[in-house]
């Protein structure tokens, strides 16, 4: 919906001040995006505010070690993000229509916490344990 079907980009630099990235202003930056039909925009209307709080701790983080990592040009791409929308089809092994593909946890749209999340992980590998 922000982006219009598109994933957004946005430069690090204004994430920081709170402000979306506006189009000219991409193009008039350093970096190019690398996906050419991403929409400059502004990627903390779409992210829950924890989620981009340890993005945004990651990266300065990084930055530590590989200096420049964290520069105010750096950029972040996301699509919009609908959390606990949809719910992964799987079997009760948790397999989902790909082959040994296994979906467990918030990832499958069927647990809202840790909790719920663990239990899904502790069945699933007691029933890893139980194939081997």
């Amino acid at each position: 919906m922000l982006g219009d079907g598109h994933i957004l980009v946005q430069r690090f630099g204004d994430i920081l001040s709170g402000k979306r990235t506006w189009q000219d202003e991409l193009n008039r930056s350093n970096l190019r995006p690398s996906l050419p039909d991403a929409v400059a925009g502004d990627i903390t209307a779409a992210m829950p505010y924890r989620a981009m709080m340890n993005i945004i701790n990651f990266i300065k983080a990084v930055d530590t070690v590989v200096p420049g990592f964290a520069s105010e040009e750096t950029l972040l791409y996301s699509p919009e993000l609908k959390f606990y929308s949809n719910r992964v089809k799987m079997n009760e092994h948790f397999l989902t229509n790909i082959e040994n593909f296994h979906c467990l946890g918030d990832s499958s749209g069927w647990t809202r916490g840790l909790m719920m999340a663990s239990v899904m992980g502790v069945l699933m590998g007691r029933k890893l344990a139980e194939e081997n």
